[in-house]
């Protein structure tokens, strides 16, 4: 099964159990001591979740895993598990890349990645997305470091 289609397969289970709860709690309401009726918080959206990607350059450390040279400078793409209705959460990734072992995190901007917008994309970019859905940060690093004069 592709990562797209465990994520849709995830919604999919997430909107049955929502579906199911909403009844349940249509069925199930009471009425308090004040006389007015009482319900549990639904959730509303069957993804409780989303990915958050931020474009970001940092510089190695000797302690990032990979063929990058330390002091070098990268380019990268971090991305993290955040609610749906969450703000973007920038500390969270520069968080994450330094605790990869990136310093000087520089995150220039951010956007939500779908599922769907994996489709031919690399197994290192894949694998970033797999970690940050099991609430991981992912990190996929340019290949080439970007020039000291481009710094």
């Amino acid at each position: 099964m592709s990562l797209a289609d465990r994520s849709r397969s995830r919604c999919w289970a997430a909107a049955r159990y929502n579906d199911f709860r909403t009844r349940w709690v249509q069925e199930d309401t009471s009425t308090s001591h004040t006389g007015h009726e009482q319900t549990s918080a639904l959730m509303t959206n069957p993804c409780m979740y989303n990915i958050r990607m931020f474009l970001a350059e940092a510089v190695a450390s000797s302690e990032v895993e990979g063929p990058y040279r330390p002091h070098d400078k990268q380019a990268m793409l971090i991305l993290i598990r955040q609610t749906v209705e969450s703000e973007y959460n920038w500390a969270l990734a520069e968080a994450g890349a330094t605790g990869a072992g990136w310093t000087d995190v520089l995150i220039e901007k951010a956007g939500t990645l779908e599922a769907k917008n994996l489709n031919g994309k690399d197994q290192e970019f894949r694998d970033a997305f797999e970690s940050a859905m099991q609430g991981r940060c992912g990190i996929v690093v340019y290949r080439e470091p970007i020039p000291a004069g481009d710094a």
